[in-house]
C-alpha cells in the first residue's frame, strides 16, 4: 500500500508492517521499527500504481478474517458480489464511520485488499473487521437478521418496506447487492427495504445506498464501539 495517510493508518491500527519504502526526495515519514528502503524518485514510481506518488509505501501483512460470533457481532454490512473497487472501499468507510462491527463479503466481491479498494476506504480497511468468502447460511446460523437493500417496487409479489420504517435493533445484517444485478431474490433475506427518493434516477448506486442505510442504522441504535 502507499500514501502517507494509509501507511499511518496501518501503523495506528496495529497491523504488521513488514517493510517501508520512501523516496529520497520526500520528507522523512517513516516509523521506527520495520526496515526502511530509500528509493530514487524514478525507482519509486516503478512500485507505485498512482500518477503522482507521495513517496511513501509499505508492505503490510493482511489480517486474518474476523470470526463471526454472537458476542463479537452487533450489526454488520454484508457486501454481495460488489465488483467496483471504489464502491467497496466507500462502503467500508461508511460502515466503519457508522460503527458496524463487521463487514461480510458474500459471493464474488472484488479483492478488499487491492490498492484501489484500500485507497477508497481512506484507511477504514484497517479499522473494521472483515469476513472473507462468507455465506448467507453462516450469517443466518448466527441469528443475523438480514435487511436487503433493493430498488425494485415488488419482490415475490410484495412491496419492500421503507428503510425508515423498519426495526434496526438486535443482530442485524445490512445487505448491499452487486452494482449490476443487486441481491438475488433467492437469498434468505428476512426483510426487503428500499430508500425512497425523488428525481429521475431509478436508484442510488451501491456505495451511496449503503452510506445512507449505514448512517440511518447508526442513528437508531447504540454505536458498536
Amino acid at each position: 500500500m502507499e500514501g502517507e495517510l494509509l501507511v499511518a493508518e496501518a501503523f495506528d491500527a496495529g497491523w504488521n508492517v513488514i517493510e517501508q519504502f520512501q523516496s529520497i526526495d520526500a520528507r522523512d515519514q517513516f516509523r521506527d521499527g520495520p526496515p526502511v528502503s530509500f528509493l530514487y524518485g524514478d525507482d519509486f514510481k516503478k512500485i507505485s500504481d498512482v500518477m503522482s506518488p507521495q513517496g511513501v509505501a509499505a508492505i503490510v501483512s493482511m489480517e486474518p478474517p474476523a470470526k463471526l460470533t454472537k458476542t463479537a457481532m452487533t450489526w454488520c454490512v454484508v457486501c454481495d458480489s460488489i465488483a467496483d473497487p471504489g464502491n467497496l472501499g466507500t462502503i467500508m468507510r461508511s460502515a466503519e464511520a457508522a460503527g458496524a462491527s463487521t463487514i461480510s463479503l458474500v459471493g464474488n466481491c472484488v479483492d478488499p485488499f487491492s490498492p484501489k479498494v484500500v485507497r477508497a476506504s481512506a484507511g477504514a480497511v484497517f479499522h473494521v473487521q472483515m469476513r472473507l468468502a462468507d455465506t448467507y447460511e453462516q450469517l443466518v446460523a448466527q441469528e443475523v437478521r438480514l435487511l436487503g437493500l433493493t430498488s425494485h417496487h415488488a419482490i415475490a409479489g410484495k412491496s419492500p418496506s421503507s428503510l425508515y420504517d423498519v426495526a434496526t435493533s438486535g443482530r442485524l445484517g445490512l445487505v448491499v447487492g452487486s452494482e449490476s444485478h443487486g441481491i438475488s431474490q433467492s437469498a434468505p433475506i428476512h426483510e426487503w427495504v428500499t430508500i425512497a427518493h425523488v428525481g429521475r434516477s431509478e436508484s442510488l448506486n451501491a456505495a451511496m445506498a449503503a452510506t445512507v442505510a449505514c448512517m440511518y442504522v447508526a442513528h437508531n441504535r447504540e454505536p458498536a464501539r
